[in-house]
C-alpha cells in the first residue's frame, strides 16, 4: 500500500504482489481512520491478506492501525525509511496509476475505463492482472466472446512469474554489492525520517547500535 498526491487530492493505492492488480481509493484526509475504512472495504471484497507492506507514514504507524492489524489478523511490515525500493511494488503501481490518470485527463477520457483496460492487458508472462487474481477476464468495450469470459485457471502462471523474478534478481545482482560488516568503533550516520535528512553528527558505534 502507498499514499500518493495528484491534482490536489490524496489517494490510497493497494496492489497485490502476485498479480500486479491494483486499486485506488480517494482519501478525504490522511487520518488513520480514513485509510482503515478504505482498507476494510478492499478486504471485504478480496479477503484479508496475510501481510500488508507500507511505508512509515503516520497513518500506518499509529496505535489505531496497530489495533486494526491485530483485530483483522494480518501482519504489517513497513519499508526501510528513505529506501523506496523496499516497497517497490507499491512505488511502481503509483507511477503507473499517475501516468494513466494524467493521460486520461489530458485525453478527456474516463479514467475507470482506462483502468479496466489496463487490468485486462497481459503482462510479460502472458496473462493479465485480473486473470491472475480472479482466474477470468473481465468484460470491457472490446468485442469478446462469452467463451473467453468464462472462469479459467491459467496454467504455468506461477512458473512464468518465478522465471521473471529470477531474471530481475540476476540483473540487479550484477551491480549490487554487499556492505562490509560494521566493526566496533565505526562511525555511522543516522537517517532522520521525519525531515528526510542524514545526521552527520551520528557517532554511535556498532556495539551501541
Amino acid at each position: 500500500m502507498d499514499i500518493f498526491f495528484l491534482d490536489d487530492q490524496n489517494y490510497l493505492i493497494t496492489v497485490d504482489y502476485f498479480s500486479n492488480y491494483w486499486e485506488i481509493d480517494y482519501l478525504k484526509d490522511l487520518q488513520s481512520e480514513t485509510v482503515i475504512a478504505k482498507m476494510k472495504s478492499q478486504f471485504a471484497r478480496q479477503g484479508i491478506p496475510e501481510c500488508v507492506i507500507s511505508d512509515n507514514g503516520t497513518q500506518f504507524t499509529s496505535e489505531l492501525f496497530s489495533q486494526f492489524s491485530k483485530k483483522w489478523n494480518f501482519q504489517h511490515k513497513t519499508s526501510s525509511p528513505g529506501y523506496a525500493q523496499s516497497n517497490g511494488k507499491a512505488e511502481n503501481a503509483v507511477r503507473t496509476a499517475k501516468r494513466l490518470l494524467k493521460k486520461a485527463k489530458a485525453d478527456r477520457k474516463d479514467p475507470y475505463l482506462a483502468i479496466l483496460d489496463l487490468r485486462n492487458t497481459p503482462d510479460q508472462d502472458g496473462s493479465s492482472p485480473v486473470q491472475k487474481l480472479m482466474s477470468r477476464r473481465t468484460r470491457n468495450r472490446l468485442p469478446t466472446t462469452s467463451k473467453l469470459l468464462k472462469p479459467k485457471v491459467e496454467k504455468g502462471v506461477f512458473e512464468n512469474i518465478k522465471i521473471k523474478k529470477e531474471r530481475q534478481e540476476l540483473q540487479y545482482n550484477k551491480s549490487a554489492r554487499d556492505l562490509k560488516p560494521l566493526q566496533v568503533g565505526d562511525k555511522v550516520r543516522i537517517f532522520r525520517f521525519h525531515d528526510k535528512q542524514w545526521n552527520l553528527e551520528g557517532k554511535e558505534t556498532a556495539e551501541e547500535k
